[in-house]
Formats: structure tokens, C-alpha cells, sequence
């Protein structure tokens, strides 16, 4: 047995006897204390009892006190009036108050009421008292003093009170003796017992001898009894109390002592887990570290070893003897060593390059075949089979040319070998083929092995799979010149097909056409439909434009929906015509969307080469400028160059960067049109439109909004004018007696904007503007671009309260079913309807239809343009409701309007 073994059963025998021996005397200790406790307790109780008895007895004394010194009871004696009883001492009454014994007599003795009943039924009982010392006291003859306690009747103990006979005031001659009495009976022991919270019982006085023994104390297993005699008034034993305590506090002992064995024992465990920790940190791991090592020194004839030094003294001792035997040993080996070492350190180094080598050889990534001096294969790497499919035993004794792929002629392999034999190494890109049959690239070097008289005695070649670079070049490649949404040749590309195609051109006299071509509705399918059908839309369109062209032709991708047709080898600008109208007309048909039928138009600027330019930009953007004039003309066209679009082309652009730097700096100004009420004569609203005031002068919005929808900047133009209108209108309402009611005509793109009812809403709240006081005005064309967008937005914006016109109605190309659904408001008439009213019967009819029908589908009429006083006449006459034009008042300013009111 191990000396571990031995140490832990002694400790744990030892420890565990000197747990039992004290759980044994805790156990004692433990249950006496507790026995005593209980004791103690059990006998506090029976205190606690006898004072509620006495209590009981003092509760009897107060209420016999009260009819005892009662006017009523003091004339009683005298005048033995019965009604006094009947109402004081009745059966119920006496119930109430647990008063079971009544008795009142004269000084003399003589009993003038007495009445005792059993307190189970309150019926009558008799008994008989005479002999009795104690009620002999109680009913004492002539005599004034108080009587209060215990007395016996019969097999009952009667808590009684004698007192004598006053009147209220206690001032007269006692004139007889009250006494009541309450039964110590079953039912108020119970009572006394459920107050107390614990048990006892009345006991005859023959039982255990009790009338010889005081407070004796019963111990059984489950409760402690005891015992007290009770005296009467006269001091003489009738019976005996007996108290029933439970042993709570045993069971409480049990757990107590079982936890305390519980915590005894874990920390005798500890104890013993301690001191094997402790003997086996000081003792046994030392003398085990000790002795393994002398046995390793034995067993593996390590003379260089030694002991450990141990802290321990006794240890210590030891391992130095035991060290000084190694040192002699030791110098003894030494000089063998030093000659064995010395002999085999070159092994040992020649040895560890030859494994370096091998594992350089079998684990390297590159490709390694070995041959003889006659190129033939004598060995080859793991990574040769991975790269070529040859295993080894397939190539050794075999020459290279088994891997040879056909790609590279004679001349190719003599000036390898040339330079070979010349230097001794060459490296260059090699295509050889694999055993599956596939070639593939690979970059080798191979250097001539010599011996020592400069003899060629092996070849070693190594070289790496380029597959992946030559792919990974291709890919990148690729990538650089083509279109990733739709794989077409990019801008880059295009501009080196268009160079190539000007040097072919010079050399062989002939022309190229350029196409550039623009997706007219593209933008609105990209925000209507999502990017997603947007992108599915745009590889579409290049699908098709790919298919109209010939296979020569190069289709470019070189903008968002723009797109360029390079016509190489054509005599005149004709085929390119033929090719535009092909365009147009194939983009004429709808196009599928996942399922929805979309229509998108094409514009195509055309510039020839070398009238229209002579480099790759000056055609490119001369094309690009047909393609803006042809947009001009209507869209879905086409337009060639001409020099006079240039200088378009430039004004245009000078004027866009002018209207960009007017809202950067705020550059633009609300004027206010009024509305005349053409009933009432009076001014009810007022409609604002936008004035750019150019370094040159005020611009009109038919000279810059056109061009504004066009390049994007609408949207941030119609917040200009809303928040500065809102603004102004705010601040002029506050000082009418009236809310002037402001229109602000909306952008078809401001309109199918998803954000404008919350714009418009922010807005209102911010310049506290009432939304029955804001009107927004909707041309006919924007509506009917997209009319279920329209009506969508339409009653979101009707939603907040504001008022919807429909302006320049009869100009469009709406019906009366498409509109009749829609929250309008109002009908604005064309101001072209207006101007020709006096010269044109049929101008004057359609502006009477449209009044006579908003009148009938009940909506306002306004008319714009009223410019003369027959215009705003037949407009009067004919019924129509609201007119604005030059013949009432032009736009004015802010200040202006102020003065036009008559507020300065």
C-alpha cells in the first residue's frame, strides 16, 4: 500500500471518531438544553394561565362592582321590587355576559334572589352549599367585605364575587351582599385554550395525587404536563390544572443537531482533505519527486540529472549526497561525451540538411521533377502529380515532352536549351498539357546540377500552375472595358473601338457614324416600378438594341440609360438613319417586366465621322447634343448634328450652372398673382409663382422650368417656393380681417414624389399656415402620366385638408371618368382658351362647356390669363367663379401685394 493510501485512511479514521465522539456529546449537550428550555417554557405557560384566570375572576368582581353599587339594586333590598330582577337578571341577558350564578341577599343572610344555571342549556340547577367554608365566606352575614375567587359546586368550579350593597355614589350604609358567579366549564376552557394557543384541562384532585404536589412537571416523548393545584376563597385545594405544552423544540433539537452532525462532518472531510494536502505538499510529493527522479536517472542512464533540492531538511540532506554521487559519475562520462558529441555533430548537421531538403521537396507548392543528365525523369514531388495528373511511377525514366501541348514550335524549345546550356538556368511562361488532356499555363525554371569537373549531371525543374492568375487576368480584364449590369463594352472600350476606328477610317477613306441614344422614360420606370425591374428594364433595352445591330457594330453602355451604336464602314449618314428609325420603332413595342407591360421610348443624336469631328469626344459629345435636340422636338426621335446645336449645347449648359448657383444662393423670388371672386368682386386668394432674378434681369418660369424638369432641379425649386410662399402669406394673413387662400402649381415629378404629403404637411405646421387656406395646382399631363400614382398621391394630399385644382384643364388628354373620382376642388381653364375668346366662337364654347360642367359636378371654375375687360366680361356673364390675369392685377411682390391691398 501506497503511503498516500495509508496516510488518508488514518487521518480518516482518526477524524471520523473524533466526529462521532462529538456529535455524541453535542447530542447530549443539545437535548438537554433544549429539555430545559422546554421546562422552562411549559412551566411559564401555566404562569400565563393562572393569570388568566385571575383575570377571569377580576372581569366577574368589575361587573358584580357595577350592580353592587347601583341605586337600583340598594332599593331593591328595601323594596323587593321584582321588575327590577326581571330586567336585570333575565336569561338572555345573563347569557351575553356568561353569568351563570346570581344570588342577592339582605345583611342578615336572608336570601332574596338566587338563581343558578348549567352552562350548557341555562336551565335552572340546584345545589347545595351549606357546610362548604368557602361559600360560607363568600355569603358572609353583616359583613362589608369584598369576596372574589374560586369556589366548588358540586363537580364544577364556579368563578365567583361577593361584594356588599350600595348606592351609586357609595355614600350609604351597606344594606346587603351581591354575589355572581361564571362556570370554569368545558366551553371556556376552549376559549381560554384557543386565546393561549395551547392546551390544558381542569383534573379531579384524587387523580395523581395532585393534591400533594405543586407544579409538577410529566415529560413524555411528544408533550410536557403541568400540574397545579387551584384553591377556593378559603385557601383550601378543589382541583387541579393540568397544561399541555408540545415538544416543538425536540423536533427543532433533531434538525438542529442533524445540521450541526451535517457541518461536523463536511468539515471533518475538509479537515482531512487539508491535512493530505498539506502532508502530501510537504511529505509525499517531495519524497515522491525524489524518488522518480533517481529512477529516471537509472532507467534512461541520465548521469547529467539531479535530485531536486527540497525546502525540507531531512529531504535536503539527502539530495545533496545523492547529487555529489552524480558529480562523480558525471566527470567521469564527461570526457567520453566531449569525444562522442564532437564525432557526431557533422552527422547530426548533414543529416538535418538532408530532411530539411526532403521536406522542402515533398511539401512544397511548386512542382519539382529531377532528371539525369539525359533529361530523363528520376524523381518528382507531390505537387508535380497535383499539377500535371501524372503519378509518379508514370513519369520516372520518362522524358518531358510527354508534357509538351503543342503550343510552342521548335524554334521556341532550341532557344530554351540554348540558354540553358549557355547559363545554366532558364525561366520563363510555359503551356504544357495535362494528363486529362486540357492545357495549362505554368511558369518553370530549370537549372543544370554540375559536379565538381563542371559536368552536367542533373536537371531540376520548377514551376507553379498559372491557371488562376491567367483566369483572375482575364476576369479583371474584362471587367475594365464591359458594362456590369449589361456585359456591353463601357465608355473606355467604346473610345478605343471609336480610335481604332478613325485610324481605320484614314487609312481607308471611309466613314463611321456614332448613335447615342437615350432611354426617355426610364428614370420614371426606375422610381415607379423599384432599381430592381429598373435594371431588368435597362438589360433589356440592351438586348434589343444588340439584336437591331449588325455583329460588327459595337453597343456601349456609357451612362445610366445611355447608350452609344458604333457604325463602322458606311458611305454617308443614311444607314444610320435606317438603323434610328429601326430603334425607334422596335422601342415602340412595350417591353416584358416580370409580367407587367412597360413603354419606354428612345431619342438618338447621330454624328458622322469626320464632318462632326475628328477625335473620340468631340463625336461622342456632338452626338450626345443631337440627341438633347431631338429631345427637344418631342422624344421618341432622332436628330443629326449640326454645328448650330453646338452653340445651344453651350448655352444651355452655361444656363444650367446659373440656375444651380441661384438655389445654392437664393437667387429666386415668389410674385403673387391675386384672384378675384368675379360675384363679389373682392380678392380671395392669391397664386404664387417663381421669378429668378438673373444678374440680366427677372427670368419668367416659362424660361427656366422647362429647362429645370429637365436636368432634376424642379423638386428643390418647388420647396423653394412653397416654404418662402407659405412664408410671406403667413405673415400677410395675420394682419387681414381674412385668410387670402394661396395656390403653388406642383412638378409631375414634385407630384409622384412619395415624400410630398409629408413635405407638404411640415410645411404648415411650420409657418402655422391653415391647410383650407393652401391650394396645390395639377396640370392635366402630369395627372394622366401615371393617373393611378396621381390618384393614389391626390388623396393623400386631400387627406390633409388642403385643395386640389386642376390647371390648364382642356389641354390634356384626361376623360370626364377618369377625373369624376378624384378629390378636385376646382378647374383651372388654359389661359389659351382665354386669350382667343373674342375672335374664336369655338374658343368661347369650350370655356362655357367647362363652366357649365364644373357647376354641374360642383367645383370652382377659375380662369388664368384674363388680360382684357371683354374676357373678364364674358367671363362674368357666363358664370364662372374666379379669375386671375393681367387685366386684374400681374404678379406682384410681397411688398407690392401689401400696397395692392391697401395695408401701407
Amino acid at each position: 500500500m501506497t503511503l498516500t493510501k495509508r496516510t488518508i485512511i488514518s487521518l480518516s479514521f482518526l477524524m471520523i471518531l473524533m466526529a462521532l465522539l462529538m456529535s455524541v456529546i453535542l447530542w447530549i449537550y443539545v437535548s438537554f438544553i433544549f429539555r430545559e428550555s422546554e421546562v422552562k417554557s411549559a412551566r411559564t405557560n401555566m404562569e400565563r394561565l393562572c393569570g388568566v384566570i385571575d383575570r377571569e375572576v377580576e372581569a366577574i368582581d368589575s361587573f358584580c362592582k357595577d350592580y353592587a353599587f347601583w341605586d337600583d339594586t340598594y332599593n331593591f333590598i328595601y323594596k323587593k321590587n321584582q321588575d327590577y330582577i326581571l330586567k336585570n337578571y333575565d336569561v338572555p341577558y345573563l347569557k351575553t355576559q356568561s353569568i351563570h350564578y346570581v344570588c342577592i341577599m339582605d345583611m342578615n343572610g336572608r336570601i332574596l334572589y338566587s338563581a343558578c344555571y348549567s352552562p350548557e342549556d341555562y336551565k335552572k340547577m340546584n345545589f347545595d352549599f351549606k357546610g362548604d367554608y368557602s361559600w360560607e365566606k363568600i355569603f358572609s352575614k353583616g359583613s362589608s367585605s369584598i369576596e372574589k375567587g374560586l369556589v366548588s359546586l358540586g363537580d364544577h368550579i364556579l368563578l365567583v364575587s361577593s361584594r356588599p350593597i350600595s348606592t351609586s355614589l357609595m355614600d350609604a350604609v351597606p344594606n346587603g351582599r351581591l354575589v355572581l358567579g361564571r362556570f370554569l366549564d368545558k366551553e371556556r376552557i376552549s376559549n381560554i385554550s384557543s386565546m393561549m394557543h395551547f392546551n390544558f384541562d381542569l383534573i379531579p384532585l384524587k387523580e395523581k395525587n395532585i393534591s400533594q404536589v405543586e407544579d409538577t412537571v410529566d415529560i413524555n416523548s411528544t408533550d410536557i404536563h403541568v400540574y397545579r393545584i387551584l384553591k377556593d376563597v378559603a385557601g383550601s385545594s378543589i382541583a387541579g390544572l393540568m397544561l399541555h405544552h408540545d415538544r416543538g423544540l425536540k423536533d427543532i433539537a433533531i434538525d438542529t443537531i442533524k445540521a450541526i452532525w451535517f457541518v461536523i462532518f463536511f468539515l471533518t472531510l475538509l479537515v482531512i482533505f487539508a491535512l493530505v494536502f498539506v502532508i502530501r505538499r510537504i511529505v509525499i510529493n517531495p519524497l515522491h519527486e525524489l524518488t522518480e527522479s533517481a529512477y529516471l536517472i537509472a532507467e534512461n542512464e541520465d548521469f547529467a540529472r539531479r535530485l531536486p533540492v527540497i525546502a525540507v531538511e531531512e529531504f535536503c540532506k539527502f539530495s545533496t549526497a545523492f547529487n555529489s554521487l552524480l558529480d562523480v559519475l558525471a566527470g567521469v562520462n564527461q570526457h567520453l561525451e566531449e569525444k562522442v558529441v564532437e564525432r557526431t555533430k557533422n552527422l547530426i548537421a548533414a543529416n538535418q540538411e538532408l530532411n530539411l531538403m526532403k521536406e522542402i521537396f515533398e511539401h512544397s507548392l511548386e512542382g519539382i521533377l529531377i532528371t539525369d543528365s539525359s533529361a530523363n525523369i528520376i524523381n518528382v514531388n507531390p505537387a508535380f502529380t497535383n499539377i500535371t495528373g501524372y503519378t509518379k511511377d508514370e513519369v520516372i525514366g520518362k522524358n518531358p515532352q510527354l508534357l509538351k501541348s503543342g503550343f510552342h514550335d521548335k524554334v521556341y524549345f532550341t532557344h530554351m536549351w540554348r540558354t540553358l546550356n549557355t547559363s545554366g538556368h532558364w525561366s520563363g511562361e510555359i503551356w504544357n498539357r495535362h494528363k486529362d488532356g486540357r492545357a495549362y499555363p505554368l511558369f518553370l525554371a530549370i537549372s543544370a546540377i554540375k559536379n565538381i569537373s563542371g559536368e552536367v549531371i542533373h536537371y531540376v525543374g520548377i514551376f507553379h500552375d498559372m491557371s488562376d492568375i491567367k483566369r483572375q487576368e482575364e476576369l479583371i480584364r474584362y471587367q475594365a472595358y464591359h458594362d456590369a449590369l449589361t456585359s456591353l463594352p463601357n465608355r473606355v472600350l467604346l473610345k478605343s473601338r471609336i480610335e481604332r476606328a478613325i485610324s481605320h477610317s484614314t487609312r481607308s477613306g471611309k466613314r463611321f457614324c456614332i448613335l447615342f441614344a437615350d432611354l426617355d422614360n426610364f428614370k420614371f420606370i426606375n422610381d415607379s416600378l423599384g432599381h430592381t425591374s429598373g435594371d431588368l428594364f435597362l438589360r433589356s433595352a440592351a438586348s434589343r438594341l444588340k439584336n437591331i445591330s449588325r455583329d460588327e457594330d459595337t453597343v456601349a453602355r456609357v451612362g445610366g440609360d445611355e447608350f452609344v451604336i458604333l457604325l463602322e464602314d458606311v458611305p454617308d449618314e443614311k444607314p444610320a438613319v435606317r438603323v434610328a428609325r429601326r430603334i425607334i420603332d422596335s422601342f415602340k413595342e412595350p417591353f416584358d417586366i416580370n409580367g407587367t407591360k412597360v413603354y419606354g421610348g428612345i431619342t438618338i443624336g447621330i454624328s458622322i465621322y469626320p464632318e462632326d469631328g475628328e477625335e473620340a469626344d468631340a463625336l461622342l459629345k456632338n452626338a450626345d447634343i443631337a440627341m438633347y435636340r431631338a429631345k427637344e422636338k418631342g422624344k421618341q426621335g432622332f436628330a443629326l448634328f449640326k454645328p448650330s446645336l453646338n452653340e445651344s449645347a453651350e448655352r444651355k449648359f452655361r444656363i444650367e450652372n446659373e440656375l444651380r448657383k441661384a438655389i445654392d444662393e437664393g437667387g429666386f423670388e415668389v410674385f403673387f398673382q391675386p384672384k378675384i371672386d368675379l360675384k363679389s368682386g373682392t380678392i380671395v386668394g392669391v397664386e404664387g409663382l417663381a421669378r429668378w432674378f438673373h444678374p440680366q434681369g427677372i427670368i419668367s418660369p416659362s424660361d427656366f422650368i422647362p429647362l429645370a424638369e429637365e436636368i432634376g432641379l424642379i423638386s428643390e425649386i418647388d420647396r423653394i417656393v412653397l416654404y418662402s410662399a407659405l412664408d410671406k402669406i403667413s405673415s400677410l394673413n395675420k394682419t387681414l380681417s381674412y385668410n387670402l387662400k394661396l395656390s403653388l402649381n406642383c412638378s409631375a415629378k414634385l407630384l409622384h414624389f412619395r415624400g410630398l404629403p409629408e413635405i407638404i404637411s411640415d410645411a404648415l405646421l411650420k409657418y402655422d399656415f391653415r391647410p383650407e387656406c393652401f391650394e396645390l395646382e395639377i396640370t392635366e399631363n402630369s395627372l394622366m402620366r401615371d393617373l393611378n400614382s396621381s390618384r393614389a398621391m391626390i388623396n393623400r394630399l386631400f387627406e390633409l385638408g388642403i385643395s386640389i385644382a386642376l390647371d390648364d384643364f382642356g389641354t390634356g388628354l384626361s376623360s370626364l371618368a377618369q377625373l369624376k373620382n378624384l378629390p378636385i376642388s376646382s378647374m383651372k381653364i388654359d389661359g389659351t382658351f382665354i386669350r382667343d375668346i373674342d375672335a374664336s366662337p369655338g374658343d368661347e364654347h369650350i370655356v362655357k362647356a367647362i363652366i357649365e360642367l364644373s357647376k354641374k359636378i360642383g367645383i370652382e371654375s377659375i380662369a388664368e390669363g384674363v388680360e382684357k375687360e371683354t374676357q373678364f366680361q364674358f367671363l362674368k356673364d357666363s358664370g364662372c367663379d374666379i379669375a386671375q390675369g393681367f387685366f386684374i392685377c400681374k404678379p406682384l411682390s410681397l411688398e407690392e401685394l401689401r400696397a395692392f391691398l391697401g395695408l401701407s
